[in-house]
């Protein structure tokens, strides 16, 4: 099937390929935060907030007063970046070597497959949150206007402040690449599987 793969458009194959760096990530934040905890640890990289750095440091014992796990990042696999200093490193090891990668040698002859890696912080917080309360009745009928609704002066919804339903508006800010579905999940306790979205919609 491998000679198939480049048949695909590029912009699709790229999703193929940022979607396992992800993947990859997801997995080492989940094991990190539940094998070493929420505090900073030896070894981990740091990129603080309020700092230009783009390039992460190394915590050692005599700066890891320093930081907070808001300044803690994680790389996405790739052939520019290091690694923490730690067994996070070793996780990273083993998770490329079960899928045949090997983390020192990730340059590929296909441009499209060489990637350079980056890093994201573990945790964020968001800003300028904020929520209310929004009665409504009509479940196919949108509670808010969407960005391009904005753009093109739509009048707001119209929502009846007695509706039989009830929802949540919930507004935040995010710094790029990052998403507030976990934060979500947690917070509502639902279960974000595509499968389980897809029965929600079914039932509504």
């Amino acid at each position: 099937m491998s000679y198939l793969f480049p048949q695909i458009a590029r912009n699709t194959r790229m999703l193929y390929v940022h979607s396992y760096q992800a993947y990859v990530w997801n997995q080492m934040v989940s094991k990190r935060i539940k094998e070493l905890g929420k505090k900073v640890v030896i070894g981990d990289l740091v990129l603080p907030r309020d700092s230009d750095q783009e390039i992460p440091i190394s915590v050692t014992q005599d700066n890891l007063a320093s930081f907070t796990l808001q300044d803690v990042v994680l790389p996405l696999p790739g052939y520019d970046i290091i690694y923490p200093n730690n067994e996070v490193k070793d996780w990273y090891k083993k998770t490329l070597e079960a899928d045949g990668l090997d983390m020192n040698n990730m340059k590929r002859p296909q441009k499209d497959y060489s990637l350079p890696g980056a890093y994201r912080h573990v945790v964020v917080q968001p800003s300028l949150v904020s929520w209310s309360h929004q009665p409504y009745d009509d479940y196919t009928l949108p509670l808010v206007l969407s960005d391009l609704d904005l753009v093109k002066e739509v009048e707001p919804p119209q929502n009846t402040s007695e509706g039989k339903l009830k929802s949540v508006i919930l507004t935040l800010r995010l710094p790029t690449s990052c998403y507030a579905t976990m934060a979500l999940r947690e917070a509502l306790r639902v279960d974000t599987s595509s499968a389980h979205q897809t029965t929600l919609n079914v039932l509504s």
